[in-house]
């Protein structure tokens, strides 16, 4: 099945069409929105961290593992995708997420990634 590309597209995405019973939606490219159905994976990475909320404060987080692999790390700050990457939003190093800015006490700040 051809992956379903959603760049560019915000309120009223749709999951792709499809998916077998037992498959999972899986990142296909390094653009966030390009997903397609696959079965799931094993070994490294196979786990799955939902909604986590990262321990810290400020600019320094800790996650409760280290996503593997990094590019896995899909984080939400104020309901945005943060980008990942020296000049970016924020940088990752193992498990230590350190921002680009401040978050908000409060602010609503969560992961979600392979470990």
């Amino acid at each position: 099945m051809p992956s379903t590309n959603w760049s560019g597209q915000r309120a009223g995405n749709k999951l792709p069409d499809g998916g077998a019973a037992g498959q999972v939606l899986t990142k296909v490219s390094n653009n966030a929105y390009d997903v397609d159905w696959a079965p799931p994976a094993s070994g490294p990475g196979a786990n799955r961290a939902y909604s986590e909320v990262p321990v810290g404060a400020g600019q320094n987080f800790v996650l409760a593992s280290a996503p593997n692999p990094p590019e896995s790390l899909q984080l939400f700050w104020n309901g945005v995708l943060q980008h990942q990457g020296v000049g970016l939003d924020y940088t990752l190093a193992g498990n230590e997420i350190t921002m680009a800015e401040m978050v908000g006490e409060g602010d609503p700040f969560v992961a979600f990634y392979n470990y």
